[in-house]
């Protein structure tokens, strides 16, 4: 249905016949007609008046337009009009093809007639649907005619929270819940570097069930113009004082509950939508606006220079949680509470209990109200904090979580570590321009500073027992540098790579290697002596990330192998012989670990990580066995390498630990052999476009854009979108073109979809579990892919046919360590290129496929995504930022290559897991355009021992 608009004139009439079949539609009465208007009507063949053309289908005001029930738009009918506002009218309608019912906010028309805002916002929507969190209603698509459009979005049944307030306060028991799960979906979305910016009780809905849901997420930042401009001169969403309407303007925000930065016209962060949240939560509490007045003037005014009367909230109300409030509405954004996880987590976390004291018999607040706010509170001290170091016995505190950024004109590296005092963090940052550098930062005064330039190797960093130096490695040595400054000081020589080392209290310093045993070595200086000998009956290849006990004699550190079964943390000792049997083994992993001192005198707590979670299981450090089960203490880490400090913790309960980095894409381009930009795939400019992969024959790109997949045709035809709001990872094609394999988002599996977009409904093909598809057999009829099934501790290449219920079985038992990253078929289906890290590092090897060979290694300096060629003589692999090429000679059985070489170096978007670029057919290389990396911050909780608890999986042992 195309549709155009038409001037009001004459009589509406009610009922009229229209177009070639002269087909009969109902209308309402015209109530909605006002002097002025202008009302949209379909174009129709023949003649009509100008009388009967009007009140066909909609009345476009200023902020929207106006459906009449029973318009189709797309598959989606009206069926009832729900609301309007700043951001347009609001509708129920009926999707005819799967047979539901969403709601469709029909787009001001100042958007659909602004290009460059129209481009944004489809930029906007697409990063928006990308959302999936049990707490913010879905958007599943957007649907448009010639002259309109409309956000197809999930109807949420139930009032809103502002019907809800207009009765009356709410009480404690009630507003809390209704308040952590506002502050889960907020922290779900500023995760994804969105902020709503415009929370308030009316985007807030109620379901009977008792589930909170966010609405219009992110949809006031889609809205707004590109150019900035000042609030007063723009319309919030819901104002609508003639006075302040120049037109749709600016949809910043709505002033009742717009953050003093945000009323000024100023740059907003997350921390815009802390300030929104305590606003909601005091009007909960009390029934009445924090920041109210007369017109939308004196309300901003009120927000920029008064505080809220604290004295409406009643007596009752615990100190804690007028501390949170008060916390949330800092005036100056530096002093407000940062993270609302923070109150997510301590909610979460259980801490105490406070009894309200209500009219009649006392009735126990629940334990998390307390908890909100003590976290709060104890943040507001931060730069005070410091326990000094921590007796075995001491009781458990509080916790406290808060966040570092990276410095100003930097990122953060992968290395970072507390002192064992909890003082001082250093930690590694990158310039734009130059290589990492250390940075300290002091916890006692909150302040960061850059440290003696130096240019350490990419790898950890460890302290001495008295907080008074680190040491790290740097052009093939260990060197020691001084907190308190000056320049480096040379330790020893290493005699390989690094992986990691520890401090005992009596000068002994030990250092690991992917690639040997662990090296002993007086913190004064000397010659490095084995300390630990590799066990070939194993088929071990190093020890790494060594870890002091509190004892100073033993250590924890990690025992690499090629069979993943045999990897994992034992415990060693100083005082034994290289080749003595370790003390005892910990934990069946391929991760390293930290250490932390518990609660008695023999019972230590052992960090790690387990399918991405951070989680801490007790053990006797006189015994050296694991008491009862993990818990988690954070719900995501960074994963790196076993040798990365993704997390430290301090003697005296201080955790840092970093989250993964937020998903990165970039734009399509494809490349010559030298580098060179050839041409950009025309549509794409998204920073969110991730995991491309060309058809077999290079005339489509499958590629997956804010989580979800689209085809993009390289002839010109418009593209095609497959799913909506599914979110997903590494497509791959069907041999003959016609369908699209692809990893599903948590609780993960294999999904198929026809390529042109016939169906809507993924299809399961595979069983739960992490299943990245690589490749196909060359008859089409077995999957190769990198599986981790829910439960294990490792990645396995396994290959099969499709089905949910079918078992993949190895493609090489020798090789099914972990770390499959990527894997590639060579055109004649014989040779299989993949990526391990069976000796440690990651590596490129061949070997025949199904079976029969022994694997050659075709890297030397570590690689990953390997990527036949389509002419089957070269292989192509990533080497860090390098691409690197590798010249094979194969006919039948037998394979010859020559060194790899490389081609052009370009830093290329964070890589979460294969594929990253592809090979076109004349040999060009699609790759995504390098953008900037935005780098999680740094997480710091003291006291952390206050947040065990809840349980994790249950660890595996010997």
């Amino acid at each position: 249905m195309t549709i155009e608009p038409v001037s009001v004139t004459g009589r509406i009439t009610n009922r009229r016949k229209f177009g070639p079949g002269k087909q009969s539609v109902d209308l309402p009465p015209p109530t909605v007609a006002t002097q002025g208007a202008t009302i949209l009507g379909p174009r129709c063949s023949g003649s009509q008046d100008a009388v009967e053309r009007p009140a066909i289908l909609r009345i476009i005001a200023r902020v929207g337009v106006r459906l009449i029930l029973g318009t189709r738009l797309g598959p989606y009918e009206i069926t009832a009009q729900l609301g309007a506002g700043g951001m347009g009218e609001v509708y129920r309608a009926t999707d005819t093809k799967l047979k539901r019912s969403v709601a469709m906010k029909v787009l001001p028309e100042a958007l659909t007639t602004d290009g460059e805002r129209l481009a944004r916002f489809q930029r906007e929507a697409e990063v928006l649907a990308s959302l999936n969190h049990p707490n913010i209603a879905a958007i599943y698509g957007l649907e448009e005619s010639t002259d309109a459009k409309a956000l197809v979005m999930e109807l949420v049944e139930g009032p809103t929270l502002a019907d809800r307030i207009a009765q009356g306060p709410i009480q404690l028991d009630e507003a809390l819940p209704i308040a952590r799960q506002i502050a889960e979906a907020l922290e779900a979305a500023h995760e994804r570097g969105i902020i709503h910016r415009d929370l308030k009780p009316a985007n807030i809905s109620l379901r009977p069930d008792g589930v909170v849901k966010v609405l219009d997420f992110g949809l006031a930042k889609a809205l707004e113009p590109v150019s900035d401009g000042s609030i007063f001169a723009t319309t919030a969403p819901t104002i609508s004082s003639p006075a302040m309407m120049t037109g749709v303007g600016t949809l910043l925000g709505t002033a009742a509950y717009m953050s003093p930065e945000q009323a000024r016209g100023k740059g907003v962060d997350k921390r815009s939508d802390v300030w929104a949240f305590g606003c909601v939560l005091f009007e909960m509490l009390t029934g009445r606006r924090a920041f109210d007045g007369s017109n939308v003037a004196d309300t901003i005014g009120a927000a920029l220079h008064k505080d809220p009367d604290w004295r409406l909230l009643s007596n009752a109300t615990p100190p804690a949680v007028r501390a949170t409030l008060e916390r949330c509405l800092q005036k100056d954004p530096r002093q407000r509470a940062r993270d609302l996880g923070d109150v997510r987590l301590a909610i979460d976390g259980g801490f105490g209990a406070h009894p309200a004291q209500t009219k009649g018999a006392a009735s126990p607040i629940r334990p998390w109200a307390l908890a909100i706010a003590v976290v709060t509170t104890a943040a507001i001290l931060l730069p005070a904090v410091w326990m000094g170091r921590r007796s075995p016995d001491a009781p458990i505190r509080v916790p406290v979580r808060f966040q570092i950024a990276p410095p100003d004109g930097t990122e953060f590296g992968d290395f970072f570590s507390v002192s064992p005092d909890g003082r001082t963090l250093v930690f590694q940052a990158v310039e734009l321009g130059r290589g990492p550098q250390f940075w300290m930062h002091s916890f006692e005064t909150n302040t960061t500073r850059l440290l003696t330039r130096v240019n350490p190797t990419n790898s950890s960093q460890f302290w001495s027992p008295d907080s008074r130096y680190f040491a790290y490695a740097e052009r093939g040595e260990v060197r020691r540098l001084a907190v308190a400054g000056g320049p480096p000081e040379v330790i020893t020589a290493l005699p390989r790579s690094f992986g990691g080392g520890a401090w005992a209290p009596d000068g002994t310093i030990i250092f690991g290697s992917p690639s040997g045993p662990l090296m002993r070595v007086s913190a004064s200086g000397s010659t490095p002596a084995p300390l630990t000998a590799l066990d070939a009956s194993r088929q071990e290849t190093g020890h790494i990330g060594p870890w002091m006990l509190r004892d100073g004699r033993h250590f924890v550190y990690l025992r690499n192998s090629r069979v993943a079964a045999n990897s994992g943390l034992w415990v060693g000792s100083l005082d034994a012989a290289p080749d003595a049997q370790p003390a005892a083994r910990l934990l069946a992993t391929p991760q390293g670990a930290v250490v932390a001192p518990g609660s008695g005198s023999t019972t230590d707590y052992l960090l790690f990580a387990r399918e991405g979670s951070l989680v801490a299981q007790a053990f006797d450090i006189s015994t050296f066995r694991l008491i009862g089960n993990a818990s988690q203490i954070a719900e995501r880490i960074a994963i790196g390498p076993p040798t990365y400090a993704q997390v430290s913790v301090s003697d005296n309960d201080t955790l840092v630990y970093r989250r993964p980095d937020a998903p990165r894409g970039g734009t399509p381009a494809f490349f010559n052999r030298t580098g060179r930009e050839q041409r950009v795939v025309p549509g794409i400019n998204d920073s969110a476009a991730q995991y491309p992969r060309l058809s077999p024959d290079s005339t489509r790109l499958a590629i997956f854009i804010a989580g979800d997949l689209w085809v993009y045709n390289l002839q010109g035809r418009p593209p095609v979108r497959l799913t909506y709001g599914a979110l997903g990872y590494s497509p791959l094609w069907t041999r003959d073109g016609q369908s699209i394999v692809y990893e599903s988002a948590p609780p993960g599996g294999l999904r198929m979809l026809p390529a042109d977009g016939t169906a809507m409904t993924p299809e399961p093909v595979g069983p739960a579990g992490h299943d990245h598809p690589l490749a196909w057999s060359a008859d089409g009829r077995f999957l190769i892919r990198a599986l981790n099934q829910s439960g294990e501790q490792r990645w396995r290449l396994m290959h099969g046919p499709l089905g949910v219920d079918v078992k993949p079985t190895a493609v090489f038992e020798s090789a099914s360590s972990d770390g499959f990253g990527g894997a590639s078929l060579h055109p004649d289906g014989r040779w299989l290129a993949y990526e391990s890290n069976a000796l440690g590092a990651r590596e490129i090897w061949v070997q025949p496929y199904p079976g029969g060979g022994s694997p050659v290694r075709l890297s030397a300096n570590g690689g990953s995504e390997p990527t036949w060629n389509r002419n089957g003589r070269e292989l192509i692999y990533l080497q860090g930022d390098d691409v690197m090429s590798v010249a094979v000679n194969v006919s039948g059985s037998t394979f010859t290559s020559k060194p790899a070489v490389r081609l052009f170096g370009m830093r290329t978007p964070v890589r979460t897991q294969a594929p990253s670029y592809d090979v076109a057919a004349d040999g060009s290389l699609l790759m995504l355009k390098p953008l900037p990396v935005i780098r999680a911050p740094l997480e710091i909780v003291l006291n952390w021992r206050g947040v065990l608890g809840r349980p994790a999986a249950v660890a595996s042992e010997h």
